[in-house]
């Protein structure tokens, strides 16, 4: 079984991603997207790479970016190319960037914003925004 075929068709909750942090093979996972209580973007480290995964509404989970792990910018990377597949997501139609489509709700009221200058979820403090180090360890 693959790391993402572990992964529920449905953004994770939080409780869920404390048991992904547990599992085999798992050196860490830290939430980068957050909204209303879901998880729908992370970096999971896995072995010596760190994956950006993301919750596609209509694909489940995806690969975003793969990196080696071992350098701050790695975490970096992968934290970028998600905010990218975030903005293409959101010109494509989902406004809310949520994973679902609120027929041109573009307000982030019901988002976890911290560090979150964009408001696209996807925070900049380094930590994803949950205030940690931005190290995925």
């Amino acid at each position: 079984m693959t790391l993402l075929d572990s992964l529920p068709t449905r953004p994770l909750r939080p409780v869920e991603l404390e048991a992904l942090r547990e599992a085999d093979g798992v050196t860490e996972a830290a939430p980068l997207g957050v909204a209303a209580d879901a998880i729908r973007a992370l970096a999971v480290q896995a072995g010596d790479t760190i994956h950006g995964l993301a919750h596609d509404p209509d694909e489940g989970w995806v690969v975003v970016e793969s990196r080696e792990a071992g350098d701050p910018e790695d975490l970096a990377a992968v934290r970028d190319a998600l905010k990218r597949r975030e903005a293409t997501r959101v010109d494509d139609g989902d406004t809310a960037g949520d994973d679902r489509d609120t027929a041109g709700d573009s307000t982030d009221d019901d988002r976890d914003t911290t560090g979150d200058a964009a408001g696209d979820g996807i925070g900049t403090d380094g930590g994803g925004g949950t205030g940690g180090s931005g190290n995925v360890r």
